[in-house]
C-alpha cells in the first residue's frame, strides 16, 4: 500500500509531465492542490500545507489571467481556508492577514445571485472578526459587521430560512461587540434583537440550534456586563443550559465545539457568584473551567480565554474571602497567561491587567516594592499593546497613575508624580462622554485628585490647590448625579473584600439603598489593588 508521501510524489511527477502551454494544466494544478490539501489534512506536516498554499496562489493567478471569475473566486475561497489553516498553526498575524485578503477577494468576485455569495461574505466577517478580537482595532470590527450585513441581504431567496439565521446571529454577535467602543445603546438592542430571531427562525431538532442559542446567551451575557441588569445574566444561564442539551443532542458526545458551551456555561455562573456569593455557583464554574482546560490542546487559539477564566475565578475567590493563596494562585495562571499568547495580541494585553490587579492587590499587604514594581511595570506593557481606540486601555492608564502615585510615595520622585498625573489625566479626559458610566468616571478622578492632592502637598502652589479644587467640585457634581440617577447599575453587593477597603478620609459616595432588597454598596471598579477608595455612607434599609 502506497504512503501519503508515495502518493503526492507520483502526483508531483505526473503534473511535471503536462506541458506549460497546456490549456487544461491549471486544472491539473488544481487537483494537485486538492490532494496536497489532504495530505495536510492527513499528517499535519507544514510541507504539504506551504505547498499546498502555493499551488492555489498559482492556480488563482492562472485563473485571474484566462478571466475565469468563477473559477478564481472559488479558488481564491480555498486559498482563504489554507493560510487560515496556517494561522492557527503560527498564529503569526501575516497569515490572518493573507486569509482576510483572500476572503475579501473571493466574495467580491462572486456574483451576486451566486448562491455562495452569502456564506464568502459572512466567511470574510469572521475572518476579520478574528483579527478584530486579537488587535482590537474599531475599524476591523465596524467591516466585519458590514460584511455580516451583506451576508443577510444577499441570502433571502436563494437560502432557506433557518440558513439566513445563521447570519442574523452572526451580525448579533458583531453590533454587541461594538457597544463598548460607541455606548450606544442601539447596538445593545439590536444585538437582542437580531439574536432572538435567529433563534426564532430554527427548528428545535436543526443542527445549528445550539450555535444560535448560544449567540443569544452570549448576547445578553454582554449586555447584563454592559448594564449590570441581573435579568439578563439569568437568562443568559438558562440559555448556555439549553445550548448545552440542543448540542448534545445534535452531535457526537466528542465534538469538540461542546468546550465552548460548558466554557460559557462557567463563565456565566463566575458572574453571578460576584453577585451572590454561592458557593454553589463558584465550585461549578471552577469544576467546568478546570474540565474544559484539561481537554484544551496546548496550541489552541481557545487557550488564553479559558486560562483567563479560571485566574479570574481564583481572583473573585480572594475578593470574597482575602485568603492570599487565591491570589497567589490567580497570578500563577496570568503569569502561564502571558507565554501562551503573541506579544501583541489583546489575549497579552488581558493578562497584563490582570496582573497589574493582582501584582498590586498584593502589594497592599506585602508592602514590598518589588510586587509593586511588577504591577508598574505589567501595566506599561499592556499600554503598548492596547490600541487607543480600545475601552481597556483607558483603566490601565488611570491605574498606571495610581501606582506611581504609590511610588512616589516612597521614592519621593518628583519627575515620576508628574508622570503619573499625566497617565490619570488622560484617562480622566478620555471619559468625558454621556454614555459613560458614573462608578467610571468616579473612580478616575479618584485617582486624579488624589495625585493632584499629592503634589499640592509637595509644591504648596495656590495652581497646584486651585486644580485640585476643581477636580473636588467635579466629584462632587457626579455624586450628586449617582445618588439622583433612576438607573443603579453601577451599586453592587456588599462583600467582604468591598467593605474593607473604604478608607476614611477619602471623597464619600453616598448609595441610597432603601428600596434594595439586599444590601448594596457602590464598587468603585478597578481600585481595589491600590487602595484609593471612597469612604461609604448606608441610608436605612
Amino acid at each position: 500500500m502506497e504512503s501519503i508521501d508515495d502518493v503526492v510524489d507520483r502526483a508531483r511527477q505526473a503534473l511535471q509531465g503536462v506541458s506549460e502551454d497546456d490549456e487544461n494544466r491549471w486544472r491539473n494544478l488544481a487537483k494537485f492542490g486538492g490532494l496536497l490539501d489532504w495530505a495536510w489534512s492527513q499528517t499535519k506536516s507544514m510541507q504539504y500545507l506551504e505547498e499546498a498554499i502555493g499551488v492555489s496562489e498559482a492556480v488563482v493567478k492562472v485563473t485571474a489571467e484566462k478571466g475565469l471569475i468563477t473559477n478564481q473566486a472559488d479558488f481564491l475561497a480555498t486559498l482563504h481556508s489554507l493560510w487560515l489553516e496556517k494561522y492557527h498553526e503560527t498564529h503569526e498575524i501575516m497569515d490572518l492577514d493573507k486569509s482576510i485578503q483572500a476572503a475579501k477577494e473571493a466574495a467580491e468576485l462572486t456574483p451576486e445571485d451566486d448562491e455562495y455569495k452569502a456564506s464568502r461574505l459572512s466567511e470574510f466577517s469572521h475572518r476579520i472578526h478574528t483579527r478584530y478580537k486579537r488587535l482590537g482595532r474599531l475599524s476591523d470590527l465596524q467591516e466585519a459587521i458590514q460584511a455580516a450585513d451583506q451576508a443577510i441581504e444577499a441570502s433571502p431567496g436563494i437560502h432557506n430560512e433557518a440558513t439566513c439565521a445563521g447570519w442574523r446571529s452572526d451580525l448579533a454577535f458583531l453590533v454587541t461587540a461594538r457597544f463598548p467602543h460607541t455606548g450606544e445603546s442601539k447596538d445593545l438592542e439590536d444585538g437582542i434583537r437580531h439574536a432572538r430571531e435567529a433563534v426564532e427562525a430554527t427548528p428545535a431538532d436543526h443542527r445549528e440550534r445550539s450555535n444560535r442559542l448560544n449567540n443569544l446567551g452570549h448576547v445578553l451575557y454582554s449586555t447584563y456586563v454592559y448594564t449590570d441588569m441581573r435579568q439578563y445574566l439569568e437568562e443568559a444561564i438558562s440559555l448556555a443550559k439549553d445550548a448545552i442539551d440542543a448540542f448534545t443532542a445534535a452531535v457526537p458526545p466528542d465534538h469538540p465545539s461542546r468546550l465552548d458551551r460548558w466554557f460559557n456555561l462557567a463563565v456565566r455562573l463566575g458572574a453571578r457568584y460576584s453577585l451572590t456569593a454561592s458557593e454553589d455557583d463558584i465550585n461549578e464554574a471552577t469544576r467546568i473551567t478546570q474540565e474544559v482546560l484539561s481537554l484544551t490542546p496546548h496550541g489552541s487559539l481557545e487557550l488564553p480565554n479559558r486560562l483567563n477564566l479560571l485566574g479570574s475565578l481564583l481572583e473573585d475567590r480572594y475578593k470574597s474571602t482575602l485568603k492570599r493563596e487565591y491570589l497567589n494562585e490567580a497570578i500563577k495562571i496570568a503569569m502561564k497567561g502571558l507565554k501562551v499568547t503573541s506579544n501583541d495580541s489583546l489575549d497579552q494585553a488581558t493578562f497584563l491587567r490582570n496582573l497589574v490587579f493582582r501584582f498590586g492587590e498584593k502589594f497592599l499587604f506585602s508592602k514590598s516594592l518589588v510586587d509593586l514594581n511588577l504591577a508598574i511595570d505589567a501595566a506599561r506593557k499592556a499600554l503598548e499593546i492596547i490600541p487607543r481606540d480600545v475601552p481597556e486601555r483607558l483603566s490601565v492608564l488611570s491605574n498606571l497613575g495610581a501606582l506611581l502615585g504609590k511610588r512616589y510615595s516612597q521614592t519621593l520622585d518628583a519627575g515620576e508624580l508628574d508622570e503619573a498625573i499625566g497617565f490619570a489625566r488622560e484617562a480622566h479626559d478620555a471619559f468625558a462622554g454621556p454614555h459613560i458610566r458614573i462608578n467610571d468616571r468616579i473612580s478616575r478622578i479618584i485617582v486624579l485628585h488624589d495625585l493632584l492632592d499629592k503634589k499640592y502637598s509637595r509644591t504648596g502652589a495656590m495652581s497646584d490647590l486651585e486644580t485640585v479644587s476643581l477636580r473636588q467640585r467635579r466629584l462632587s457634581t457626579l455624586h450628586r448625579k449617582a445618588t439622583n440617577s433612576v438607573q443603579n447599575s453601577w451599586i453592587l453587593p456588599v462583600t467582604i473584600s468591598t467593605t474593607s477597603i473604604s478608607t476614611p478620609g477619602l471623597p464619600m459616595i453616598y448609595a441610597d439603598v432603601s428600596n434594595s432588597r439586599e444590601k448594596l454598596l457602590l464598587k468603585l471598579r478597578n481600585l481595589a489593588h491600590i487602595g484609593q477608595h471612597a469612604a461609604i455612607t448606608w441610608a436605612s434599609d
